[in-house]
């Protein structure tokens, strides 16, 4: 009998992340208390974006303030937007025709003439379902001309993609400070994000 195989880091964060989206993408407005799973990991990455948006804020409105939660919550969704605008394929990788449509996706109905291509699904979706929260799962799911079970798979696979890009750039960002940066004893590691149980809804 095969024994069942560990959950790696991206596995659990893209559990993790998975929960965290479904919930934004129920919600009204922006309910950025919905990522607070993430922020209790203690990410750099998440950190760091709260710090610069805290400092960005402090010059505009010349206050003096200090990073809390609410920062970190709104941080980790800018960062997943960001990560959901990186799976946009690149114009040279696309139809003119195409890369139009996705400038002003949401704006107006993608042309029923118009197929939207397979490298195009997951930041389709991801964007529909999460940035623009503009349109339900069979509206979705008729704009990429496939089956709503299709479409489940192809979300997960997406969200799966989404976690590595995070991951990625978490990593990237931990060995680009870590000369001159000394981080937190209880800072989360992305090795032990394996060994985290996902938050309880």
């Amino acid at each position: 009998m095969k024994r069942k195989q560990r959950a790696g880091p991206t596995d659990k964060f893209s559990e993790i992340l998975d929960k965290a989206l479904q919930h934004w993408g129920k919600s009204r407005g922006a309910d950025y208390t919905v990522f607070d799973g993430i922020v209790a990991m203690r990410l750099r990455i998440v950190e760091n974006e709260a710090q610069r948006y805290v400092e960005e804020q402090s010059r505009c409105y010349r206050l003096n303030r200090i990073v809390t939660d609410s920062d970190r919550q709104e941080a980790v969704w800018r960062i997943i937007k960001s990560g959901i605008d990186s799976l946009r394929p690149l114009p040279t990788e696309l139809p003119e025709t195409v890369f139009q449509e996705l400038e002003h996706l949401g704006q107006s109905d993608w042309p029923k003439a118009m197929v939207v291509p397979p490298e195009c699904y997951h930041y389709v979706i991801l964007t529909l379902c999460y940035s623009l929260k503009s349109k339900n799962n069979k509206e979705i799911a008729d704009v990429l001309n496939m089956a709503e079970r299709t479409l489940a798979k192809n979300r997960s696979t997406a969200v799966n993609r989404l976690a590595e890009r995070i991951l990625d750039w978490e990593t990237a960002n931990l060995e680009h400070s870590a000369s001159s940066m000394t981080l937190d004893p209880q800072r989360v590691t992305l090795h032990q994000i394996a060994d985290q149980s996902p938050p309880h809804a």
